[in-house]
């Protein structure tokens, strides 16, 4: 399902700077760090500091929304 069409351009330039940091924040393997530690069932077995299966699953799905949604418009 691809992301919905943004038609308020302030929401629109919030998303593009939300997914620009997204982006700055990827390693170059292509994996995220976990920056703190959280406290649930999906990341109880990574630790701060070390790349993140989970983080890296959820940045990757909302980028692969965000291409989608941009190149349905």
């Amino acid at each position: 399902m691809p992301a919905p069409a943004v038609d308020d351009p302030v929401l629109a330039w919030l998303l593009d700077e939300a997914v620009t940091l997204l982006e700055a924040r990827r390693r170059a393997d292509g994996r995220w760090l976990l920056e703190r530690e959280v406290s649930n069932m999906h990341t109880a077995r990574e630790r701060k500091g070390r790349p993140s299966r989970w983080i890296a699953y959820r940045a990757r799905r909302a980028l692969r929304l965000w291409r989608e949604g941009r190149r349905s418009r």
